[in-house]
């Protein structure tokens, strides 16, 4: 397959011969979508967290005495129902990422090469045009 090189100024250059076996494979885009999926999730930070019941701040003595109060009976402020007190099932630091084998990104990489190589939006980019320092 040929393909046009272009240098910064979209001027075209010359023609390039490029693999059949990377640009001209039967795109997948089950593929394409794990690897997308991978590559997001290994982006995540995952550092949101709150505090439980054990890292809040406060008293463990009870608020009040358990009897004669005509209150009802409560221990610590740093259970959940109270303003101030932990969260239950918060969100905690986790790593986001998993595995991915290494056929299958190449696979995904292919694939997507394939797709623009088909649909006429691969470019090769010239750049002897630039200041080697």
């Amino acid at each position: 397959m040929k393909v046009k090189s272009v240098d910064i100024l979209k001027n075209k250059q010359k023609d390039y011969d490029i693999n059949d076996d990377v640009f001209s494979i039967e795109p997948r885009s089950d593929v394409i979508s794990r690897v997308v999926r991978w590559q997001l999730s290994k982006k995540r930070t995952g550092n949101h967290k709150i505090k439980s019941r054990s890292e809040v701040k406060s008293t463990t003595a009870k608020i009040y005495r358990q009897k004669g109060t005509g209150k009802a009976r409560h221990g610590p402020p740093s259970v959940v129902q109270f303003r101030g007190g932990g969260v239950v099932h918060g969100p905690l630091v986790r790593d986001h990422s998993h595995n991915l084998p290494k056929k299958i990104r190449i696979l995904g990489l292919k694939s997507a090469l394939s797709i623009k190589a088909r649909n006429g939006k691969l470019n090769i980019l010239e750049n002897e045009n630039f200041d080697k320092k």
